[in-house]
């Protein structure tokens, strides 16, 4: 057993919950990559325009 598997086994569990939850934001991170992200940005940013600014954009 490595030394970070004997680490998260020996904390406390509340502790054990935030590397999980760290950890799962590191993968999502990069596995979606920037480009979904960023899209993800705009989608949201869209949602806020003018009908006017959208038939523009179109």
């Amino acid at each position: 057993m490595g030394l970070v598997e004997r680490f998260y086994d020996n904390s406390p569990v509340f502790f054990q919950n935030i590397l999980v939850t760290v950890s799962g934001y590191q993968r999502n991170i990069t596995h979606y990559g920037k480009a979904y992200y960023d899209y993800l940005k705009f989608l949201a940013d869209f949602d806020n325009w003018s009908l006017e600014k959208k038939l523009e954009y179109q």
